[in-house]
């Protein structure tokens, strides 16, 4: 019996073509990645049009199964989450094998009800997996070992 997937590794690999928003040219670029109530900020790559992050998330996949990716320039200003750069969704339910890893490069577009523009791209790649609900990995013991009881599950952790 396959498993439908429930969790999603998300890689934000790179971005290239962003608009400058910096005083001295390029973005100190950051990206949220977030789906459901899960949410992921990657670090700040500064003074370029092209950051290069190689950062990776687990997220459990929720009902609308949409990840939002949208990246910022870090304005160093405390009050502010950054001044916002583009954003892209993808939904899970457009890719259709899950078994592989889906990698791509995703136009980022303007706020929602605003004309779009050149934004730039970002590139990402999305890998699903099953994962069980036991903690402790309960039930994986228990298999191995036909006679293994509680008790010698919860001395062994």
């Amino acid at each position: 019996m396959l498993l439908q997937p429930n969790y999603c590794s998300c890689t934000v690999h790179q971005a290239r073509n962003l608009p400058d928003k910096g005083k001295h040219g390029g973005v100190d670029a950051f990206c949220t990645i977030s789906m459901g109530k899960e949410k992921f900020v990657t670090a700040v790559r500064e003074k370029t049009r092209s950051p290069d992050w190689q950062e990776q998330c687990d997220m459990p996949i929720v009902e609308d199964a949409t990840i939002k990716l949208t990246v910022y320039h870090n304005n160093k200003n405390a009050l502010s989450k950054g001044d916002f750069v583009g954003r892209v969704y993808v939904s899970l339910r457009d890719l259709q094998d899950y078994d592989h890893v889906h990698r791509g490069w995703y136009k980022l577009t303007s706020k929602d009800g605003k004309t779009d523009k050149e934004r730039g791209e970002i590139d990402v790649s999305l890998q699903f997996y099953s994962k069980n609900n036991t903690t402790g990995s309960v039930l994986d013991l228990a298999t191995k070992k036909k006679h293994l009881s509680l008790k010698d599950i919860k001395q062994s952790l």
